[in-house]
């Protein structure tokens, strides 16, 4: 996957939390709209957001996550949880699923793997 610009983890990350939003939503994340448009035009290209134009008395754009856009705001979305974590030793990350467990846990509660002491 080519860059896709500093912005996108934000927009990927706003979509995955809002499922369908209006082109102008994303301004709630991007500073302004030259820099929505374009990130929103290398997302598109490659492959990892739709648009979807509809005719409500004007045009309106809505902007979704493709499957292949999920995937990758699910990914963008854990490292964003895990480098904004106040401290490293709060909890465990499961080797298996990457799932994230209270720090006294000996067992995943997503996959019930042993976790490491």
């Amino acid at each position: 996957m080519s860059n896709l610009g500093k912005y996108a983890p934000s927009i990927l990350i706003f979509l995955l939390d809002h499922d369908k939003v209006k082109k102008t939503d994303l301004l709630k994340v991007v500073p302004s709209t030259g820099t929505m448009e374009s990130t929103v035009k290398r997302l598109e290209e490659q492959g990892v957001i739709r648009t979807e134009k509809k005719y409500i008395g004007r045009r309106i754009i809505y902007i979704s996550l493709t499957e292949y856009g999920h995937a990758i705001a699910e990914q963008f979305k854990n490292i964003n949880e895990i480098t904004n974590s106040k401290s490293s030793g709060q909890y465990k990350i499961c080797p298996v699923c990457g799932t994230k467990n209270d720090e006294d846990a000996k067992y995943c509660k997503n996959c019930g793997s042993k976790l490491d002491k």
